[in-house]
Parts: structure tokens; C-alpha cells; sequence
């Protein structure tokens, strides 16, 4: 189920508009046991070979990630606020100032659209940011009016994410 909370501020002047919703931080998708027992008999057969190749310390590791991906893909994502105002771009209490931030593009995605933002970090550059659906055209034009929209793909490892259930 999802729970889209939205919350638009105008303040007198155009310049102080607030723009303000709430989503998970990331689309749950639930698994079925299939998705875990094939996660598991993956992890188990890589650790055998890894085993058998006398590389113990990778067979650990290959068992623990297995354990890890099972664990991480059973807890639901929290629930996030975000807010677009004239100082920056707040996800939760984490705050992305506009001088900071090289560009935007908005992609339609389901259940939520997702505002993608390239800041000048060198760790972790690229941030997605669900925008529920009705509100994609007042983020757009608010961050236009701000920063540069520039054509910015979404990373292959979130690509691979999405492809195997994340």
C-alpha cells in the first residue's frame, strides 16, 4: 500500500516557494520464498567452489553476503520527508544547497517519478528522489527556475537493484 502525504507552501513571493511530501526512501518490493531459496542456494554453491579452491576467506564472505541480501531484502523502507525551498534540497535532516548541485532530470518511474540530482561530491555523486505522481510538473518547474536540468542516467548498480528485486 502505498501512503503519498504532500504538503505545498506558497509564501508571498514567488522566490520563498516551499514544496514539501513524504515517501518511502526506496519502492519495496516483496519477495517470495522462490527469491530466497535461489539466493541462498547461489550463495552456498559459490562458497562450495570457493571452498573447494581452498579460498576459505572468500567462501566466508560469499555466505555472508547471502545472508546480508536475504536479511536487507525482508526489512521495509523507512519513511522519508522531503522538502524543496529556497536554501536547498532537504532529504529527511540531510540538507543539498544549489551552489552544490550541477543538475536535475525528472524520469517517470512507477509507483513514484524519481528526481535525479548530480551534486560535486566525489563519493556518491547521484541521489534519486521519489516524487509522488501529480507533483513532478511543480518540482520541475521550481528546480528550473534554480539550477540547470542536464541529462543524468541513473547509475548501473541501481539499474541492477531495480532488475533483481531492489
Amino acid at each position: 500500500m502505498i501512503k503519498i502525504d504532500i504538503i505545498v507552501l506558497y509564501m508571498e513571493d514567488e522566490k520563498n516557494q516551499s514544496l514539501r511530501w513524504n515517501a518511502p526512501e526506496y519502492n519495496h518490493k516483496p519477495k517470495n520464498a522462490d527469491w530466497i531459496w535461489g539466493i541462498g542456494l547461489v550463495a552456498l554453491a559459490g562458497a562450495v567452489i570457493s571452498f573447494i579452491l581452498g579460498n576459505y576467506f572468500f567462501g566466508i564472505f560469499i555466505i555472508l553476503s547471502g545472508i546480508m541480501l536475504i536479511v536487507f531484502s525482508t526489512i521495509h523502507p523507512k519513511e522519508c520527508s522531503f522538502e524543496i525551498n529556497k536554501d536547498g534540497i532537504f532529504i529527511d535532516k540531510d540538507l543539498f544547497i544549489y551552489k552544490n548541485i550541477k543538475g536535475f532530470k525528472i524520469r517517470d518511474a512507477n509507483p513514484y517519478s524519481k528526481l535525479i540530482i548530480e551534486t560535486n561530491k566525489y563519493f556518491l555523486p547521484i541521489y534519486m528522489i521519489p516524487v509522488p505522481h501529480g507533483l513532478e510538473e511543480e518540482v520541475y518547474t521550481t528546480l528550473l527556475q534554480i539550477i540547470p536540468e542536464t541529462e543524468i542516467d541513473e547509475t548501473h548498480s541501481s539499474r541492477f537493484m531495480e532488475k533483481i528485486g531492489f
